[in-house]
């Protein structure tokens, strides 16, 4: 008996002792990879913040190139500069993007004056233009979904400039910016002006503040009110 309690102590003693010392290399075989894994989430969150970078630089530089020497408009966005105007007319539009560009940049000059936030456009815009109709490069309705996009609604007039000016004096009256565009694909030369009919019209939609402008190749100059064939009217349409 005394042969049995000794062999059942010295089984006892290590089946205590052997699960000890087989926790330790566990352990240790726990704590190895947490150390090893710790690095990934530092790779990735620096992957997407480099990420998210990228489209914020884009947005500046588009921002820069809207009115800036990309735009085949610049020069012209030059001229008005500093200048605000509630109505537009604009003979031989091209494209529309003049016009798109022209519009924003009077309601920021109107904003900065004013010293609130741009609003969407408060501008009277016309035009006079045949687009297709008289062997323009560009449709009519090309014109409308253009500036649809930039939430102008244009008052076309398409006749010819002396009927064109015709109607804008008796629609609408004095306009504060006329813009004569030289867009040979329009059929209207940036001196179309120039005769005796056109600047005695002219006279009938111009009042003492207004400007006019031309184009002659690639720079836009300046009409002076003076060479109209008669005194400026003073009024403006309801």
């Amino acid at each position: 008996m005394a042969l049995l309690k000794l062999w059942n102590s010295l089984l006892g003693r290590s089946s205590t002792e052997s699960p000890q010392a087989d926790q330790s290399p566990q352990s240790a075989q726990d704590a190895g990879p947490a150390k090893a894994s710790s690095p990934k989430p530092a790779t990735n969150s620096a992957a997407k913040n480099s990420a998210a970078k990228k489209p914020t630089a884009k947005k500046s530089a588009q921002r820069l190139s809207l009115f800036g020497n990309a735009s085949p408009h610049a020069a012209l966005m030059k001229q008005l500069r500093g200048f605000t105007a509630e109505s537009v007319l604009e003979i031989s539009v091209g494209d529309g993007s003049r016009a798109v560009e022209v519009i924003s940049l009077l309601n920021q000059n109107q904003a900065k004056k004013s010293g609130e936030e741009a609003e969407a456009t408060k501008i009277r815009y016309a035009v006079i233009d045949q687009f297709e109709m008289g062997g323009g490069e560009h449709t009519l309705m090309q014109f409308h979904q253009t500036l649809r996009g930039a939430g102008i609604r244009p008052q076309v007039f398409p006749e010819v400039i002396d009927r064109g000016l015709t109607r804008v004096a008796h629609t609408i009256g004095s306009i504060d910016l006329i813009l004569f565009s030289a867009d040979a694909g329009s059929g209207s030369p940036g001196d179309s002006w120039a005769t005796p009919e056109i600047k005695t019209l002219l006279s009938r939609v111009t009042h003492d503040h207004s400007l006019i402008l031309f184009q002659k190749d690639d720079v836009w100059e300046k009409l002076a009110l003076s060479e109209l064939g008669s005194e400026p009217v003073y009024r403006r349409a309801a």
